[in-house]
């Protein structure tokens, strides 16, 4: 399902498509480019992998970050 919607939305051709081993719109790879943003606009790794539903290290396991921190630290990472 996922390459159709790729190649409907143009974001890559048929033929560049069958040649890659990998789709550039799976849930991966937008998982990976949904951090990548967040990291590069600044946002704090914890928050980053809390996000994203990562296991926290075993120091954290009872410590989340603050939802209204978490939301301000996202809306100044968006456009």
């Amino acid at each position: 399902m996922m390459r159709s919607v790729v190649i409907k939305a143009e974001v890559i051709t048929k033929e560049r498509l069958e040649r890659t081993d990998f789709n550039p719109a799976g849930y991966l790879a937008l998982r990976a480019t949904f951090s990548k943003r967040l990291e590069y606009a600044g946002m704090p790794p914890a928050y980053i992998d809390y996000m994203q539903r990562h296991a926290l290290p075993h120091g954290g396991a009872y410590r989340k970050p603050n939802s209204k921190k978490l939301l301000e630290k996202y809306k100044e990472s968006g456009h």
